[in-house]
This record gives C-alpha cells, structure tokens and sequence, in this order.
C-alpha cells in the first residue's frame, strides 16, 4: 500500500501490473491484443454454448463448441462440454469418438466423463455396462444424488427392483435437478398400509 495522497511511478505501476498478472487477478498486460481478442471471442463463444445446452438446444451449440475445439484442441473443459453437446443432440458416435479421444488424456478419469460414459452406454441400451461405469463414480462423489437416481434407473431396467429402491432412498428427496426420470415408481412396490 501506499500512502494516500503520493502517486507511484511508472515503473513501480509496471511492476505491480506483472504481479497482479501472474497471480491472475488481471489478464498479462504484456499479452498482443490479436490474443486478448481471440481469448475473449473463444470465452464468448464458451459461455454462449453454455446458456444454449441450458435452454437444451445443443444444434445452436453445437457449431460454437466445434469452432472452439479447432482452435483450442487441447482444453479439457472445451473437449468435454463437446462431447456433452453431442450427447444431448443424439449423436452418440460422435460423443463416443470424443470420449475416447477424451481418455488418452491424463487425469481424464473424473466425475462428469465417467457420467457421460455411463449416459452413452445407457442410451445404447448397456444397462449392465452403464451401471458398471456408474458404480465407481458413486465411490469419488456419494453427495453427488444424481448418481443414486442413475444407478436406481440402471437397475429398474434391469429388473433388480429392490437394488433400485435402495439407490433411490440414496438420493436426497430434494433433488430438482436430475434429467433422468426413474422407471422405477412407487407404485411398482406394495402399496402403503392404511394409517
């Protein structure tokens, strides 16, 4: 801090500037323009595919993510947001494709690919195979409750009701957020008894 009232120089300005750049609390005032721009048109793009998977129109999406992953291959987050896109648009070759792509990356083995492995799975019709890849997603995150509702719709249609009750209770009552609805419905067991 400096005392109120007493101006910095210009070097001393610089110098907090390449500070406050390389903690990232500012963009690198040393960076070109011509790459600041496509920074901010790449980050415009990300967020306005976001809001559309959100409104659940991935076709508008879709172009955007395919634009930033040509000229970003290697982003995670840009990879799999794609693959995201795709899956919700029906391509599921194309979301497969970049899955595996997606896997010969380290440390690819995190909570939303291996959802997204599972989704793929379950949309092809591999209840087994989906609910194998959702068992140890449930180990990383238990407080993740849309798992519970995916491992409880695996096993409905599996058959194994009293295993998909149980994934069911799992997951808190409150969850407003699960795309999946359950094949499983209460009115599949015994009704309740009069009180």
């Amino acid at each position: 801090m400096h005392a109120t009232g007493h101006e910095i120089d210009a070097n001393q300005a610089q110098e907090l500037m390449q500070q406050f750049a390389a903690l990232g609390y500012i963009e690198n005032p040393g960076a070109s323009k011509a790459e600041q721009e496509e920074s901010a048109d790449i980050e415009g793009k990300y967020n306005l595919a976001q809001t559309y998977l959100w409104k659940n129109e991935p076709d508008h999406a879709r172009p955007l993510l395919e634009e930033i992953v040509r000229r970003r291959p290697w982003e995670d987050r840009f990879l799999m947001l794609l693959a995201t896109c795709y899956f919700r648009a029906g391509y599921l070759r194309q979301t497969g494709r970049l899955l595996e792509f997606i896997a010969d990356a380290p440390g690819s083995r995190d909570v939303s690919t291996e959802l997204l492995r599972a989704k793929l799975k379950f949309a092809r019709g591999d209840w087994r195979g989906g609910l194998k890849g959702l068992l140890p997603v449930e180990a990383l995150n238990p407080a993740l409750a849309g798992v519970y509702t995916q491992i409880g719709e695996a096993y409905s249609h599996l058959y194994q009701l009293d295993n998909a009750e149980q994934a069911y209770r799992k997951a808190p009552l409150t969850t407003s957020t699960s795309r999946i609805v359950p094949a499983f419905k209460p009115s599949d067991r015994e009704p309740p008894s009069e009180l």
